[in-house]
């Protein structure tokens, strides 16, 4: 992995490692850089092991020294970087360690007109590698599907394992106090979105659903989530004069008590991989408005069974959605749903995948 920065990919490997490790398999993880804020949640029973940088260029070797070294049974890789270095580092060494990778990105920013020439030489590596890979493990079907088509990969090759969620812990985060006034009783309802400040989730879009939400009844909105769009966020409240009325709040420790507080969590977003967000929402049990976007919202739905989904970039058809749920038209989200995708069930997965007998390459 390339370091423990604060994404959910890192958080997920974070908690593989420690509820393997703590089920007694020997796990050591190969970051980048031994830097980021999930760093101190890794149980200190996981070994570390820093290879001094992120890119991929200075690492290849150092990765193809260890897996020649240590002939470990298996090795995860993730994000689209240090998948490709995972390949080619077995192919340097010509070891037999059962090499998995995880796709947890759509291809989306590497398939546009005016993708980069730095996307489109990664495009090709990973047509390369991927192929070479035991198993690959895409966090949804529409994803699955994605991979399968655009690097002619046998389907059979894939595997499906939705991100695992502590059920249990987000629901326990979710009743901790809040202090923040909206919450208030007495105080109008809180629209919620949660995410990163960038052009993929698309809160322009919410923003502007809400301001026609407010034009009809009184609420608010909170956005929490850091990134470069925050600017261009900040002038389109001002520009649709909601700035009493919005707040974004940046990183909090805790998202899930916000959720639980709120009257209606919405997803934005113009594309996803999964939507972990959706399912922490579910958890809490906060309704939900979605767009139904690629890929995630919808499998982890239902198809609107455990809430509302709407057209991408439909501000319009999102406000509606919101105005119903705010007068009580409500798709109640579940508990039980979010327990579909429980840490359990996904440990257990990833334990089929990379640790079953004959897994070995030849």
């Amino acid at each position: 992995m390339p370091d423990f920065a604060g994404g959910g990919a890192e958080r997920i490997m974070v908690y593989l490692a420690n509820q393997f490790v703590r089920s007694g398999i020997r796990v050591e993880i190969l970051a980048g850089l031994a830097a980021g804020p999930y760093l101190s949640q890794l149980d200190e029973r996981v070994l570390l092991r820093s290879l001094g940088s992120k890119r991929e260029i200075f690492v290849i070797h150092k990765v193809a020294l260890y897996l020649l070294r240590e002939q470990c049974d298996a090795m995860l890789c993730i994000l689209n970087t240090f998948n490709v270095v995972g390949i080619l580092a077995r192919q340097i060494s010509r070891s037999k360690t059962h090499i998995v990778l995880s796709q947890r990105g759509t291809l989306t920013d590497f398939l546009r007109p005016d993708a980069t020439w730095k996307q489109r030489l990664r495009l090709k590596l990973m047509r390369y590698t991927y192929r070479r890979a035991a198993r690959i493990i895409c966090i949804s079907k529409g994803l699955a599907n994605e991979v399968s088509q655009q690097f002619s990969i046998n389907p059979n090759k894939l595997e499906v394992i939705y991100n695992p969620c502590d059920v249990a812990s987000v629901t326990s985060l979710s009743h901790e106090p809040l202090d923040h006034p909206w919450f208030n009783p007495g105080e109008p309802p809180v629209v919620l979105g949660v995410g990163r400040l960038v052009k993929q989730k698309d809160f322009p879009t919410l923003i502007e659903a809400f301001a026609l939400v407010r034009q009809s009844r009184q609420c608010r909105l909170i956005i929490l989530g850091v990134g470069p769009e925050k600017p261009k966020l900040e002038m389109l409240i001002e520009q649709l004069n909601v700035s009493n009325d919005v707040e974004l709040l940046g990183f909090v420790q805790n998202p899930f008590a916000f959720m639980r507080n709120s009257s209606v969590f919405v997803l934005s977003s113009q594309y996803e991989a999964f939507g972990n967000v959706v399912v922490e929402a579910l958890a809490c049990g906060v309704p939900i408005v979605s767009t139904d976007c690629p890929f995630g919202p919808a499998e982890i739905l239902e198809d609107g069974r455990w809430g509302k989904l709407v057209g991408i970039g439909d501000s319009t058809a999102m406000a509606e959605a919101i105005l119903k749920t705010l007068n009580g038209d409500v798709v109640r989200s579940s508990e039980d749903r979010a327990q579909a995708f429980s840490g359990e069930k996904s440990v257990a997965e990833y334990k089929r995948v990379l640790l079953a007998p004959g897994n070995r390459e030849s």
